[in-house]
């Protein structure tokens, strides 16, 4: 019997809606490698895997904006990957990162947030901002 992945795993959240639009365009695998390069190498555990998710309001009622659609496929063809991240001095790290749309909380990943509308929660939740 194989041991357990033991491998540290880590959240990236991404805000989408503060993005700058040369960020959109570039797209996700690259705004995700240039936010992973970025990190001191010495913070970056040995075999390490990131799990992206990327929140915005993907939702008009329930039904996925075109946004999100687009988005969605950009993730099903791009991750997971493998990016390489410095490490030592002239030497890169592999990590694992994988992403996905933000549509639910992570410990309720059966239901749909589908009132949240461009980032922030509707009138119809108002009670939770307080």
């Amino acid at each position: 019997m194989s041991e357990p992945d033991r491998s540290p795993l880590l959240c990236v959240f991404v805000d989408y809606d503060n993005l700058l639009p040369m960020q959109h365009a570039a797209g996700v695998l690259s705004l995700i490698t240039k936010a992973l390069v970025q990190l001191p190498p010495a913070s970056v555990p040995d075999k390490a895997k990131y799990d992206v998710r990327i929140y915005g309001g993907w939702y008009e009622a329930a039904e996925m904006t075109v946004r999100a659609q687009d988005i969605a496929v950009e993730i099903q063809r791009d991750f997971p990957t493998i990016i390489r991240v410095p490490a030592t001095p002239g030497e890169t790290r592999a990590v694992f990162a994988n992403a996905e749309l933000a549509v639910s909380l992570m410990q309720e990943p059966g239901h749909h947030l589908h009132r949240l509308l461009g980032g922030q929660l509707s009138a119809a939740h108002s009670d939770l901002r307080q």
